[in-house]
């Protein structure tokens, strides 16, 4: 059942676009993308600014256990 109530704050495909360039460029560079929050994070608050003018702000932190 379909939840009407839910709406999307950019389109699904550019969500996955941007996650897949986002995992594409941490890729390149030889990184793990489990220890790349930081980076994920400040990309994708400053697509969400710049693109779509959608405040937004890198909000990242440590897990500790």
């Amino acid at each position: 059942m379909k939840n009407s109530s839910f709406v999307y704050v950019i389109p699904f495909s550019d969500f996955e676009r941007i996650c897949s360039t986002i995992y594409t460029i941490v890729q390149s560079e030889g990184d793990d993308l489990r220890q790349s929050c930081v980076f994920v994070n400040i990309a994708g608050a400053m697509i969400l600014n710049e693109h779509y003018k959608i405040k937004a702000k890198v909000c990242a932190g440590a897990a500790l256990y």
